[in-house]
């Protein structure tokens, strides 16, 4: 399978969200959506916040697409951060080598499926050895 069929697999869909990446700890897009798509600052930022404190990113939000998203919620011991920009938000879960990012954009997905969407792309990963 490749990257990107992770992404259009585990994180589109009803009651999944509407969009997602997945991006390397070292930064660099490994597969997007249209509508989730770090640039390559963003993914290195993204990346190195998450190998090394991803409790920081509460203090400095998550900026993907240019879209600066609110942390809301972080669970440092299980690598994980929640986000949040108006009706948008966002779930990031941290693996050995990617960060996963779930994104959905309006109420016919709730922040809970999108987390769990996300939760499942990074399990599988994660049992693959990422």
């Amino acid at each position: 399978m490749s990257w990107q069929s992770y992404v259009d697999s585990f994180l589109v869909g009803a009651g999944k969200g509407m969009g997602g990446a997945i991006i390397g700890l070292q930064g660099g897009v490994w597969a997007a959506s249209a509508n989730c798509t770090p640039s390559a600052q963003e993914s290195v930022a993204i990346g190195t916040a998450c190998a090394s404190n991803i409790a920081g990113l509460q203090q400095t939000g998550v900026v993907i697409g240019g879209k600066k998203y609110m942390i809301t919620r972080v669970d440092a011991d299980e690598g994980t951060a929640m986000g949040k920009k108006g009706a948008e938000g966002i779930s990031i879960y941290k693996t050995k080598q990617a960060v996963i990012i779930g994104y959905f954009s309006d109420a016919s997905v709730s922040a809970g499926q999108n987390s769990d969407a996300t939760y499942k792309c990074a399990k599988y990963l994660m049992d693959a050895g990422y």
